[in-house]
Order: C-alpha cells, then structure tokens, then sequence
C-alpha cells in the first residue's frame, strides 16, 4: 500500500530464496543453504515485521518457524538490529557435521537480537523440547575478525546419561 502521499503502508510478501551461504565477512566459513523461504507482513509506520512462516534448509539443519520482528537502531531506513521471537517446529540440526546423524527437536522457541555489525546474533533465551526432555540455552553467535565465534549456555532439569551423551558432540566427549 502507498498513500496519497507517497507514505508506505502496509507490505503482504513472499520470500523465496534458492541455494546460497551465509558469509557475514570473508573471515567467516559460509553457512550454506539449499533454500529459504518467508510468508511476511511489514508494518513500516512500527517497524515490525509478522513471519506467517519461515523456512530454511541449510548445511547446519531445516526448520519451520513462525514469530515477530522489531527492526532496531534505524538509520537512512536501514536497521542496524532486529528484535526477534520465534517458535518452530521440526527442527533437525547438525551444526558443522558435529553429529553422526542430525539432532531432533520437536518444538521450540527463541527470544534473540541480531546486530548487524558487527554481524552477532544474541539469544536471550531459547528453548528446544524433545519429548518430555526440555534443553534451555543462552548465548552468542558472532561473525568475529577471526572467523565464527559461537558461545552457547545449555541448562536442563534432567535426562539419562545415554540421552544427555547423545546431545553431546563425539569430538568433545
């Protein structure tokens, strides 16, 4: 929608992405992906933006997620964070080929902000269930001078040393 003034309104949008990477710097290994896609709605007069549902398959895992983002810090109407929750179901991942076989979650949710530069992603809180099994996380995931510097808290009430083992990756055990 564009007003009589020229003012935008609101945006109704599809976004579908083919295979590429995530590289924020050259420093960083790209994060590959076959495909992504986004339902989207864009409110401009508050910034925010309303994911009907988002879709990525990547080198690191899939998911379906569906949540709200803030833009933030916006300067010549370009942000430079994005306030974002989001829940999903379905996720799968292997970050980095760290497993044998890709670890499962049934459902999940995730409180994080994401500045774009430096490209850092900050999770408040997340939390990924897997049957009766619930894993909560914090951290930081941030495209440093050196490569990716990932920094990841994990908290969970209970679980069987074979289950709990199998979160955790072969090279650090």
């Amino acid at each position: 929608e564009i007003d009589g003034d020229g003012t935008l309104g609101r945006v109704d949008a599809t976004l579908e992405i083919g295979s590429g990477a995530l590289q924020p710097t050259a420093q960083t290994r790209p994060i590959r992906f076959a495909e992504a896609k986004a339902y989207l709605s864009f409110d401009p007069g508050a910034g925010d933006l309303s994911f009907q549902q988002v879709e990525i398959a990547s080198d690191w895992g899939t998911v379906t997620a569906r949540g709200q983002a803030y833009l933030q810090d916006v300067v010549d109407g370009w942000p430079g964070a994005v306030l974002g929750q989001f829940t999903f179901a379905g996720l799968r991942t292997n970050p980095d080929g760290l497993y044998p076989e890709p670890l499962s979650f049934e459902e999940g949710a995730v409180d994080m902000r994401l500045a774009l530069d430096p490209f850092t992603m900050t999770i408040g809180q997340a939390t990924l269930r897997d049957g009766e099994m619930r894993m909560d996380l914090s951290g930081r995931v941030q495209a440093a001078p050196e490569g990716w510097n990932v920094a990841l808290d994990a908290a969970l009430e209970a679980a069987e040393v074979r289950q709990l083992l199998g979160y955790w990756p072969e090279a650090l055990k």
